[in-house]
């Protein structure tokens, strides 16, 4: 299973489980690495699944049992709103530093340490 397919198919299993489901067991449904399934729940978590509740595996630590909320069901056409040709789109423009700005920018900023006497890279304005 490609990386990318895998909060569909978690969201897949959690809405055939009611009861929610473990790391572990979302490994051994979907056939995908413990790893990749931890990392898209703590980092990408998809929209409606949340911890229920924890549960012990023998004697060892805790480990978290994801639900899935119930969702009203988005429509297959819902996109986005379409831009006609009349209407105009507002870019915001980038203002480009003067070389001096773009300098100053680069040094090093004076963090809490109070530096005393002169700063090799301090510039002149």
């Amino acid at each position: 299973m490609k990386r990318k397919d895998i909060p569909r198919a978690i969201v897949e299993a959690l809405m055939k489980h009611k009861d929610g489901l473990s790391i572990h067991d979302l490994c051994d449904i979907l056939q995908s690495d413990y790893e990749a399934i931890r990392s898209v729940l703590k980092n990408k978590r998809p929209l409606g699944v949340y911890i229920g509740g924890w549960a012990r595996v023998s004697k060892g630590p805790y480990t978290a049992i994801f639900k899935m909320v119930k969702m009203p069901k988005i429509p297959e056409d819902a996109g986005q709103p379409k831009v006609e040709a009349g209407d105009a789109i507002v870019f915001r423009e980038r203002i480009k530093p003067t070389k001096t700005e773009a300098r100053i920018n680069k040094l090093p900023t004076q963090g809490i340490t109070q530096i005393r006497g002169p700063w090799p890279t301090q510039v002149q304005l």
